[in-house]
């Protein structure tokens, strides 16, 4: 029992655990990456560490560099920020015009319900006997029951 499936067990565990360390060497690289991009006190470090080396010039230069990076920096991160929102609005958006669409095609569905109904009270208006006091008079024809019919249909409320 200890050699079923043996090779294929070893071989998918090394499988797994290379894809899965590639996926996990990903997810660490770009965590490392930030952090060590907005690694501040490691940036004032080499200021430190050159302070000694530095004119006039050489101060005003690096502090206008830094802030020339933090603002290119921020203006990333705010244009990210902006993508965001924005494919979220669109995603809103998309998802809205869905809801639309359904009730467009639930309209629709009752629209062609409502007209064969019509269509079917028509056909029956055609065939409709009147009755007065309890005896026959006349066979109704449409021009003849439509406007009653119409009368007593305006009259009516619809409630959902």
């Amino acid at each position: 029992m200890h050699d079923f499936l043996y090779g294929f067990l070893t071989w998918f565990k090394a499988f797994f655990d290379n894809m899965l360390g590639g996926v996990l060497m990903v997810v660490k690289g770009i965590v490392l990456g930030i952090i060590k991009i907005f690694n501040l006190p490691y940036y004032f470090k080499i200021w430190a560490d050159e302070a000694p080396n530095f004119g006039v010039f050489d101060w005003i230069f690096s502090i206008l560099a830094f802030l020339l990076v933090l603002a290119v920096w921020a203006g990333v991160i705010f244009l990210a920020v902006l993508a965001v929102r924005k494919y979220i609005r669109f995603r809103r958006g998309i998802v809205g015009n869905e809801d639309l669409l359904e009730e467009i095609a639930d309209l629709h569905r009752d629209v062609l319900r409502l007209t064969s109904e019509k269509e079917r009270i028509m056909q029956l208006a055609d065939e409709i006997i009147i009755i007065e006091n309890g005896a026959i008079k006349t066979k109704g024809k449409r021009d003849d029951i439509l406007p009653s019919l119409m009368s007593e249909f305006d009259s009516c409320e619809f409630k959902k």
